[in-house]
């Protein structure tokens, strides 16, 4: 039986205050509290590394890779649709960041 308040380390020499803190030490519900996100960011960082081989289609943009961006373009947009004017359209939307002139050191 679980006592019914939580530990306090400034009460020193309650009875209650010890059931709760040894309590505390033998509640092991904290480690699935850490592993379930654990398992979950393995779980998205697997399938980011083995199903997504692929830059997006603006990043291809912004580095001036029409030709890559085109063959993304012809996998996601339909057959009837043109493809020449979808991507006229994406490079008029694509924010070229400026080259810095910052060094490191």
């Amino acid at each position: 039986m679980l006592p019914s308040g939580d530990y306090d380390p400034e009460l020193i020499g309650d009875k209650d205050n010890e059931l709760a803190k040894q309590a505390d030490i033998a509640d092991q519900l904290w480690r699935v509290l850490y592993l379930i996100p654990l398992i979950l960011n393995v779980v998205m960082l697997v399938n980011f590394t083995c199903f997504i081989k692929e830059d997006s289609i603006m990043f291809n943009l912004s580095q001036g890779k029409d030709d890559r961006a085109m063959v993304l373009i012809e996998k996601l947009y339909a057959p009837e649709e043109d493809r020449q004017r979808i991507l006229r359209i994406l490079k008029k939307q694509v924010h070229k960041k400026p080259a810095s002139n910052l060094t490191y050191f």
